[in-house]
């Protein structure tokens, strides 16, 4: 599922369906936490939405600002050494959107020479057969040496799938007609060769693709099924093939690789939905599961406002099931079935008081003015929550599995000066906290930047621009269209004083100009960190320093940047 309001006319699907993917383009804001299978934070993972990027702080949170979009597939993509590529897909809200995508590890299951083939077995299921000759290099020269297969294979069914599995199962067929699957099986493949390079298969040389059925879908599962793969740049699958069940696998050859799944297409109807406390606060970054008479369920976490939206099968009756951060239900009611898309107004959810973490107040500009459009995050330590705020008035709330107790970081931001507020409560408890009324004045919040070189000057300013400091001790400062770009990085950065630089690339479309350095000279190239606040606060600093281009010729480049902390 994904968030839209319902009274948001630029977001309102039109009525004659246009494909997603190809749908109105929109800018949205995007939050969320990114996990390891079992479901520890992943630090230092790049989070991509449209042209935005940018890291993931030691909590696995990350933020997106005005990142351009698909308004019906909006697609956040996840790129870590040492995993396989994550991806949501969800409808763009004007509020804030938030996702939790779980990245599978780049586990090795076994390898072929590439000019023999054999078969690969999965440790967890499924396996892989390819002829002799079958793979080509990125450049498509013949590749010829040992091939090593990186896998996994997903069960629908099993707990927490629906925080792995690509996009939101929302698909195209081969007619060009959007459908919901309801999937038997999905693999995840990636091959690579003897230096980590990825490897591709040639063409004229498919590969064979086994597919176990899990034992609970066993009963259901047809004889043949179309098969599905997932187009990362869309975030949709798309239909290519066909599977045929034998015994108790499904069986399927396919031309390339990413994840694959064998499913049944079902015709969808939209569902949209406001959740709210039993006071009437927003209910805020609430996992929601939508399931079938057929024990299918899809998925979606409401956005800043409590509003929750998605695609959900057409002329079956619904459960609607709350779940709170540990899973356990705090609502559940039946609805549908439903042959059109329909708004079911506003859900109240009823915790249990010792459950509902609340908070509300209000905001005010530097007039005394209530804030027009702004924004509050709410840290919580081990996660945070999002709202808008309407009026100068701001309330929001979650469930918690357990009381909370503690001090919590509140963020209040204005959008339209681009001023920051920073707040502390040393201690909050669940239930209803009332926040004092706060001026947000004089702190500007967008992190800038300066490049100098070639006799010109080139600003960068956030969110138009992405300036950012990476956990990993990287710094990113490029443009949108990434016409100019510079990335570079120093180690165990921890405080201001000059560090070794280790590796910069800078590129320039106009002119054009690319110099990448690898191991730069530690005792001559520093990065100089003049500030160095808290979390939430500020990163500054400035580097100076000649690098050549492949031509061997030197060029100064010269950075400044003020950059705030995620982490």
């Amino acid at each position: 599922m994904g968030c839209q309001k319902p009274h948001d006319e630029a977001f309102t699907p039109p009525t004659d369906r246009p494909e997603p993917g190809n749908s109105l383009a929109v800018k949205a804001d995007f939050r969320g936490r990114i996990l390891d299978l079992a479901g520890f934070p992943v630090p230092g993972a790049t989070v991509s939405a449209g042209n935005t990027s940018t890291g993931t702080n030691i909590n696995g949170e990350f933020e997106l600002q005005n990142a351009s979009v698909d308004s019906l597939a909006a697609v956040i993509s996840v790129n870590k050494p040492g995993f396989l590529n994550g991806y949501r897909t969800l409808i763009a809200s004007r509020s804030i959107n938030y996702v939790v995508i779980k990245i599978l590890p780049e586990q090795k299951h076994g390898s072929v020479q590439a000019g023999a083939g054999g078969r690969v077995d999965f440790s967890n299921g499924g396996a892989l057969v390819f002829s002799g000759g079958s793979f080509i290099s990125s450049d498509s020269s013949a590749y010829q040496g040992r091939v090593d297969v990186m896998a996994r294979f997903i069960d629908p069914l099993e707990a927490g799938a629906a925080a792995v599995m690509p996009g939101n199962q929302l698909a195209i067929d081969q007619h060009k007609h959007a459908a919901l699957l309801k999937s038997f099986g999905v693999l995840a493949v990636e091959l690579r060769g003897e230096d980590n390079q990825v490897v591709h298969l040639a063409t004229g040389k498919p590969a064979t693709l086994h597919f176990p059925v899990p034992a609970s879908l066993r009963a259901q599962a047809p004889v043949s099924v179309p098969l599905w793969y997932f187009d990362a740049v869309k975030g949709l699958w798309r239909e290519e093939g066909t599977a045929i069940k034998t015994g108790n696998e499904y069986i399927g050859t396919v031309i390339h690789f990413s994840f694959w799944s064998c499913a049944v297409p079902e015709d969808y109807v939209v569902l949209q939905a406001d959740l709210e406390t039993n006071t009437g606060a927003p209910l805020s970054f609430a996992s929601v599961r939508m399931q079938t008479d057929t024990s299918r369920a899809v998925y979606g976490i409401t956005d800043g406002d409590g509003f929750i939206q998605g695609y959900v099968p057409k002329g079956r009756q619904l459960q609607m099931t709350v779940l709170d951060e540990c899973g356990n239900a705090t609502y559940t009611g039946s609805y549908g079935p439903y042959t059109g898309d329909v708004y079911l107004g506003t859900v109240q959810v009823q915790p249990v008081e010792s459950q509902l973490l609340q908070f509300e107040g209000d905001v005010v500009n530097c007039s005394g003015d209530p804030l027009a459009d702004g924004s509050i995050t709410i840290d919580l330590g081990n996660r945070s929550l999002a709202a808008t705020i309407t009026d100068g008035h701001f309330a929001l709330g979650t469930i918690n599995c357990q009381n909370f107790t503690g001090a919590v970081r509140l963020y209040f931001y204005d959008n339209t000066s681009q001023k920051e507020k920073l707040v502390t409560l040393s201690q909050v408890a669940n239930g209803i906290n009332e926040v004092p009324v706060t001026a947000i004045c004089d702190v500007s919040d967008a992190s800038t930047a300066t490049i100098e070189t070639g006799g010109q000057t080139y600003t960068f300013n956030t969110p138009a621009d992405v300036v950012s400091f990476n956990l990993d001790g990287s710094f990113d400062i490029v443009r949108p269209d990434s016409s100019v770009t510079l990335y570079f990085w120093a180690d165990q950065i921890s405080g201001t004083g000059n560090y070794p630089l280790f590796s910069m690339r800078y590129r320039n479309n106009e002119p054009n100009t690319e110099i990448t350095q690898l191991g730069l000279y530690p005792n001559e190239s520093k990065v100089e960190i003049t500030s160095f606040g808290s979390i939430g606060e500020f990163i500054a600093g400035k580097i100076d320093i000649q690098a050549k281009d492949p031509q061997g010729e030197l060029h100064p480049i010269k950075a400044t940047f003020r950059i705030k902390r995620q982490f």
